[in-house]
Parts: C-alpha cells; structure tokens; sequence
C-alpha cells in the first residue's frame, strides 16, 4: 500500500459509508474507543511522583529479569506468501497480472493483487468501496480447493528446511532453521533464499520471508520487503534494539486498532516511546497488556517450540470458517450457508486429526452488530453433522435475523493418537492428468500411487520426530530446574513457611 493516497482512500469510504449501518456501527465503536483514551490520559495525568518512583524501580529489576534471558542462539523464519490468493488466480490466469482484481465480491474483499493495492484496495475491504476507488476493479470468485493444494505444496518445501514447522495459516508459517543451517554450514539469510527460490519453483508463487532471533522479529520483518523479499534482524541486542525503536507499535503482533489508540492517549507511537513511558504505561495497563509492550518493545518473543503436550492434548485453541454473503434475512438460505460453513470445517479438522467439544456460532447482523453464541458438547465430535446440529439450535435461537456473515469455530481439541489417525489417500477427483493421483487426507498433498506409501512413512516419521525432540526438550528443561532449584527448600516446605508466616500471631 506504499504511495496509496490515504486522504483520498478516507474520503471514498466516508462518502460511500456515511448514511450506512456499518458506518453508525463504526461511529458507536470509535466513540467507545474515545472515552477509554479520554479516561487513560486522565489517569496518566494523576500519577503522582512518588507512584512513578516506585514503578520505575520495579520496572529496572523486571527489565534486568527479562534481558538475562534474551536467547539469541536460535534462528527462524517466517515465510509471507504474497498476495496468496490473488497470486494463485494470476497464476493461472497470466492475464490478470497486469489489471486490478480482487478475490472475493461486492460484499467483501478476501484479498487483493499489487496492481489493486496501488489504488488503495485491501483485504477485509467491502467490495462496493473497491469498485469506486477503482472503477475498472475484477472480482474472481473464492476457490479454497485451489489455495488449500498450493499451501501444501508449499508447506513440502517448508518441511525440508524445518520439519516441525508451524503453519499459522494458508499463507504462513514459522520455521526454526538453526539445525538446517548447522548442517549446511549456511546462514539464515541463504537458507530464506533457497527456500524462496524453492517455492517459486514448486509453486509458481512467490513468497517474502523475516529472519530474526525469536518467532515475533520473524514476523515483523517478513513485512519489510514485501512483495518477493527477505529482510534479516541480526541476532545481536544492539541490531535488535536498534530495528524496533522507531517501529510504530501497530506493527507488534497483538496490537490492534483500539490497543493503538490507547497507547497514543498515553503519549506512546512508536517502541521507543514504550520504553520511554514504560513506567506510567505499568501503571495505566492491565499486567498482561503491558508485559507484552514491554517484552515486544525490547525485542522478545518466543525461541522455543511449544511445550510437549499430553496424549490427547492439541496446542491449537481453536479452528474457525466464515463466509461474509449479501444481507439474507431467510431462514433456509442462512442454514445453508451454516450447513456449508460446518461442511468446510470438518473438513479442516480431520486433516488435523481433531475432535472439538465446544462449537462458537458467530453472526454479524445486517447492523454490523456482532453476536458470538456458545455451545459446550457432551462428548467430543468431528463430523459435519455432529458440527451443524448445535450450531443450528444456536442460529434458531436468533431468529428473527438478518445477517451478512455467518462463522462456526471449534475449540477445546482432542487430538487423534496418530495410530488412530485416518492416514490414507482417495483418488482426486481435480486431477487432469491420466496418471492415477491420489490425495493425502492429513495434508491435502497430491501424488502419484507409487509415491502414496513412503509419504505416509513420511508423516509417521515426522510425527515420531516431533515427540522425541519434545521429549528431550522437556528433559533439557527438567533438568534446568533441578539445577536452578539445588539447595533450596522443597516447594511443598516453602509453601507451608509462607502461609505460617502470613497467619496472625496469638
């Protein structure tokens, strides 16, 4: 969106939404939003001296605390596909490579290419809006089959680099490369290159990719060469420090629209300005909030993978699908549409071999008004049928209704034992081919016969590899304990001192 003209961009989508539902809807937010920030600014102005005094000192051990842990040993990747379903369309259609298109509809914009961009047409924009910044604007109709197959494609090339790489969705993933580039006798610059270079080739796609010590400088630079780019965080304090001073606090992952806002009523725009402020800002925040400033504005993020997990348990909170249509205010045509919806995401838990007992109906009203309703499960389910049945007792619960978009999200994951899981194949029906091509039902990989059993040696391999290597890191970090805890007090005995100590004396 560089050399977009915002003030243009901000006067078509007043004029266009300025008598509309979305528009009131917007104005009620921005004034909630107002008087949050009007009572932050006023509690900031009341701090006294003394309050500020003593954060200030807290904050210098806490500080101290975090910078004798900052791990610089550890090299990731976070690889951005580009444009990803715009791209895949231009792929197979050259043709739109030179004109501005969009996925998706005059209902909502899913993505839109560079030449759209250049216009000020986004994703999450309604499509009407993009229609009168560019009048001469495509639409191509959503293919989540297509996007699905070149993401696991994508994610083969990944798992040479890193095998337990971490997808946060179709279009990215996080990759801990210090391993591969030990054995290659590479740096993490050439390893993001040669896996650029790769998917490009395996895909016809290009992808730009962030290079950083931990997984959240990772993300933010993944940003910064954007499209087909790779831009690195030197994993020294100085480089790092240095890289996120001048860097609005928008960029941190986890800073919103509203989070924004309230940090700006406290004087806060940019990471240097979070450190500067980090006292008074540890007094106007929630705890959780500002460690998270904090920890962003000092350059830390996670090094390790996730913790080893208990049989049954799944790292992943929760998986969701929504489909944003044109005002409907029909009881049949909304259940299709959620009949849909639960087909589409059954499908995506048995690829990940996952049973869910709570389902969350989302519902955004022709108002904008947004409604998220609930329903715990008696036991763990994972078919379309067993997703729709409280997902409808939920949606007829509100009728009357008008609605532009419906969503259904399972969370609360039992995950399949992998001997348990459905590792097969079917024959895939988009195949153009005569050769017989067979699709993975774990990772939507297409392949031919002969190669169907060693890529399901692969996935047993795979799955073995991540829990040995979580295995050894949960003994690592035993064993870092009991070496932090020699000579102290069992647990258990200083709790008992402590509760003694706080009981009144007779």
């Amino acid at each position: 969106m560089h050399g977009v003209d915002s003030d243009l961009v901000r006067r078509v989508v007043y004029e266009a939404s300025k008598d509309s539902d979305f528009y009131r809807e917007a104005q009620r937010r921005d004034a909630e939003v107002a008087l949050k920030a009007s009572a932050l600014k006023a509690r900031h102005a009341a701090l006294s001296q003394q309050e500020l005094a003593v954060a200030a000192r807290q904050l210098s051990a806490r500080v101290a605390k975090l910078e004798a842990g900052r791990n610089l040993s550890r090299s990731w990747l976070c690889v951005d596909m580009d444009a990803f379903f715009a791209s895949v369309e231009e792929r197979d259609a050259p043709h739109l490579r030179t004109l501005p298109m969009a996925v998706g509809g005059v209902g909502m914009i899913a993505t839109s290419n560079y030449v759209a961009r250049t216009f000020g047409v986004r994703s999450a924009m309604p499509g009407f809006i993009g229609v009168k910044l560019c009048p001469q604007l495509i639409f191509v109709a959503p293919n989540f089959e297509k996007y699905t197959a070149a993401a696991a494609q994508t994610r083969g090339v990944f798992a040479r680099f890193d095998p337990l790489f971490m997808a946060g969705s179709l279009d990215e993933a996080f990759l801990d490369v210090t391993e591969f580039c030990a054995r290659q006798r590479v740096s993490p610059q050439h390893a993001a290159a040669v896996l650029r270079a790769e998917v490009l080739s395996a895909t016809g796609l290009t992808c730009s990719a962030g290079i950083g010590a931990n997984r959240m400088l990772a993300k933010i630079a993944s940003d910064m060469r954007k499209p087909d780019g790779q831009h690195c965080v030197e994993s020294t304090r100085e480089d790092i420090l240095t890289f996120m001073a001048p860097l609005a606090v928008r960029k941190v992952p986890g800073v919103g629209r509203v989070t924004e806002k309230l940090l700006a009523a406290a004087g806060v725009v940019t990471c240097v300005d979070a450190l500067r402020l980090a006292a008074p800002l540890s007094l106007l925040l929630s705890a959780s909030a500002f460690e998270h400033i904090l920890c962003a504005s000092l350059g830390l993020g996670e090094t390790a993978r996730p913790p080893l997990l208990a049989p049954g348990e799944v790292g992943r909170r929760g998986m969701g699908v929504e489909r944003t249509f044109a005002d409907c205010c029909s009881p049949a045509e909304l259940e299709a549409w959620l009949t849909s919806i639960a087909g589409t995401l059954a499908e995506h838990m048995a690829l990940e071999g996952l049973r869910a007992r709570v389902v969350t109906l989302k519902i955004k009203t022709a108002t904008f008004e947004l409604r998220t309703r609930q329903a715990a499960l008696p036991g763990y389910v994972c078919s379309a049928d067993e997703l729709l049945a409280p997902a409808l007792r939920l949606l007829w619960a509100e009728m009357p209704l008008c609605a532009r978009l419906l969503g259904l999200r399972a969370s609360s994951f039992y995950e399949l034992e992998p001997g348990q899981r459905t590792l097969g194949f079917a024959p895939d029906a988009t195949a153009e081919s005569d050769a017989t091509t067979l699709l993975c039902h774990l990772c939507g990989l297409r392949l031919g016969a002969d190669a169907a059993a060693e890529h399901a040696d692969w996935h047993v391999a795979r799955e073995l590899h991540h829990r040995l290597l979580e295995e050894d890191h949960a003994a690592a970090r035993k064993s870092d304990a009991q070496t932090r805890n020699k000579g102290k007090r069992p647990a258990g005995i200083a709790a008992l001192f402590q509760r003694r100590a706080k009981q009144p004396k007779e």
